[in-house]
């Protein structure tokens, strides 16, 4: 379907296929548009949707991207960026599911990852993520990069386990910071 007009133009498919036992869905979402008030705000959609399903599988795959622009008359200007991506994979004999979420306003960007599994050798769940801002920078305006991981597993050939939480070990040093720039924000209103 389409849909054309001043401020908004739409677009979207959706195919869809069923046969004994097995079906399949594909739809995609466009979408943007344009509102004039008190500036100038733009906004931006991607949607795409994969379906698979047979007796003993099931694949899946989502993926999102939005974005805004707000032009404010006096030059200002406030950017955000989202976007996302999940897949998923089911079968009698392994499983995994996987999560990707990136997003950002204006100069600061958050990114995560998330993966969790389930295979005939390993059993896990995997995390990591990263905080690009400079709100923490208490010495300059340069952005810094804040990385954290997390991942348990479990081998099922061997027995073993391993955990790491290094976040942990980081966390007080790093709630010192963000206390010293919610003091500084402060200070600068009033």
């Amino acid at each position: 379907s389409n849909f054309n007009s001043q401020y908004l133009r739409f677009n979207s498919d959706l195919h869809a296929a069923a046969v004994p036992f097995r079906f399949n869905v594909d739809a995609m979402v466009n979408a943007d548009g344009d509102l004039y008030l008190y500036g100038k705000q733009s906004a931006q959609v991607y949607s795409k949707f994969l379906m698979k399903a047979e007796p003993l599988a099931f694949a899946h795959s989502h993926e999102c991207r939005v974005s805004t622009t707000y032009n404010l008359y006096d030059d200002l200007v406030f950017e955000t960026n989202l976007d996302n991506k999940i897949d998923t994979v089911l079968t009698p004999s392994e499983q995994k599911a996987t999560v990707r979420v990136k997003s950002k306003f204006n100069n600061h960007e958050f990114n995560k990852d998330l993966s969790a599994y389930n295979t005939p050798e390993r059993l896990g769940v995997e995390m990591s993520g990263s905080i690009i801002t400079n709100i923490f920078n208490t010495v300059d305006s340069d952005n810094q990069d804040h990385f954290f991981s997390a991942f348990l597993k479990y081998d099922k050939n061997s027995n073993s386990r391993a955990l790491s939480l290094p976040f942990i070990d980081e966390f007080p040093f790093d709630l010192q910071h963000m206390k010293l720039a919610v003091l500084r924000i402060v200070e600068a209103m009033q």
